[in-house]
């Protein structure tokens, strides 16, 4: 029996992300330029380094997501940051993922209850990102 299909899923992910990154820094004195999978990866790998509270490596991924705009998915850069307990920075990705109409916000109204959300449930600015959200969904 092979392994599990999510840590298939996983382990393909982890192995994109590391030939994109090797591949460009050998190719060019400059800052790699990911390949168009690779934002997708890394968000895949820094949620789960995120469930596993490896800090350090989020960061680090989170850093590489957010210079990426066109192809990174600001609900979950938030969703990132909210998990390394940043609300300020998880308010503000929320933010965009509201005016660049991430699929995603049309759905908050239902996720508010997620245990990511705790420390910004009351925070009048998260309230006014879930009517945005609304909006969207209409």
């Amino acid at each position: 029996m092979g392994p599990h299909p999510a840590v298939a899923a996983i382990r393909l992910a982890v192995r994109h992300v590391l030939h994109d990154i090797l591949n460009d820094h050998r190719t060019t004195s400059e800052a790699p330029v990911l390949s168009e999978q690779a934002p997708h990866a890394i968000q895949m790998l820094a949620t789960i380094y995120a469930n596993h509270n490896m800090r350090a490596e989020v960061s680090a991924l989170l850093k590489l997501l957010e210079a990426e705009p066109p192809r990174r998915n600001p609900y979950t850069v938030a969703m990132l940051h909210l998990k390394l307990g940043d609300r300020e920075a998880g308010l503000r990705w929320l933010g965009i993922a509201c005016e660049e109409r991430t699929p995603q916000i049309a759905f908050l109204r239902w996720q508010i209850r997620v245990p990511a959300f705790n420390s910004i449930r009351d925070d009048a600015r998260f309230n006014q990102i879930v009517r945005c959200g609304e909006r969207r969904s209409n």
